[in-house]
């Protein structure tokens, strides 16, 4: 990942995250539904919901925000491109929404909320040590955290490091896609960060075991390995069933974290 305003000015300007992050219309769509359906089941176990405030951080196109916003007394979601908030806006005008930097939410109250979103989102952000700070600054003590980011030792990570190694030792200059704004992390680091800040790991969902794998070769080309996204669309059930599978699962492409915020000492 390049340095923090490198990135940050890239999701601030137009045309830049808008035009590549369509998870309701791409090749994963599915996987994406799949894990909005997962949180969805977990929020209808609390009967209180309808008396609790949520924060989303990175609201992008809204794909969590407009379904669940209205379960919430109280709903933000926030995202530091004014152009995906107009996005998500012009989707639903009721839809409360604010410009803020998930690394520096200075503007929302010590223990406010009790849920707190961010998805796909940590992987892009310079610093997210800062933002689970944050998000557990502005977590009421009880509250709910719920995370979801790329798994480091997925499949399709092996696979597509596996086809990067080989194009950046056979062709110079060759940049994998994405590489300039993402940057992933193993689950120790991720657990040390969490606890740091009084985020108790509740659960890991698993999310993704069969997804098409999607690189970019020497010459600039998009091309997909072992199976096409309509491959990949017939086969979302049997992904769903691995998905379950203890172990098998750890290659999963996604991992939603469920986390507590509570007191350690």
């Amino acid at each position: 990942m390049k340095d923090s305003k490198y990135v940050k000015n890239y999701f601030k300007r137009k045309g830049t995250v808008s035009k590549w992050w369509n998870p309701t219309d791409d090749d994963c769509k599915h996987i994406y539904i799949r894990e909005i359906e997962i949180i969805s089941s977990f929020l209808k176990r609390d009967n209180h919901l309808n008396r609790k405030k949520a924060l989303e951080l990175s609201v992008g196109k809204g794909r969590l925000a407009l379904p669940i916003h209205n379960l919430f007394q109280e709903y933000l979601g926030t995202d530091i491109s004014e152009e995906m908030l107009q996005i998500t806006w012009r989707k639903d005008k009721k839809l409360n929404l604010s410009y803020a930097d998930a690394e520096n939410l200075e503007s929302i109250k010590d223990d406010y909320y009790d849920y707190v979103f961010c998805l796909a989102a940590l992987v892009h952000y310079p610093h997210p040590e800062n933002a689970i700070q944050e998000i557990s600054r502005v977590l009421k003590e009880k509250g709910t955290a719920i995370v979801s980011l790329d798994n480091k030792y997925s499949l399709k990570r092996i696979i597509k490091d596996s086809i990067n190694k080989r194009y950046l030792k056979n062709k110079e200059g060759f940049e994998p896609q994405g590489d300039h704004i993402f940057q992933i992390y193993p689950k120790k680091e991720l657990k040390k960060m969490f606890i740091k800040y009084n985020l108790k790991i509740q659960k890991i969902i698993n999310l993704g075991m069969l997804i098409p794998i999607k690189y970019q070769t020497s010459n600039q080309k998009n091309k997909y390995f072992l199976f096409s996204p309509k491959t990949g669309y017939r086969l979302r059930y049997l992904s769903v069933v691995l998905d379950q599978i203890p172990i098998v699962n750890k290659l999963s492409t996604y991992n939603i974290y469920i986390l507590k915020k509570i007191s350690f000492n």
